[in-house]
């Protein structure tokens, strides 16, 4: 019986690292993906505000 709680243990343990990592592969990728969306849009008003100064 204890040999059950073992694997249970471990399993669980497996599944909860798992989960972290690719909860957190993701987050980050969509971390990187914002960053560069609100760089972009920077560039895009920069340029509109010296097309509108001019």
């Amino acid at each position: 019986m204890s040999m059950f709680w073992t694997f249970l243990f471990f399993a669980g343990l497996i599944w909860y690292i798992v989960t972290v990592v690719v909860v957190g592969y993701k987050g980050f990728q969509d971390v990187q993906e914002m960053l560069l969306n609100i760089s972009k849009n920077n560039k895009k008003q920069q340029n509109i505000n010296k097309n509108s100064e001019n």
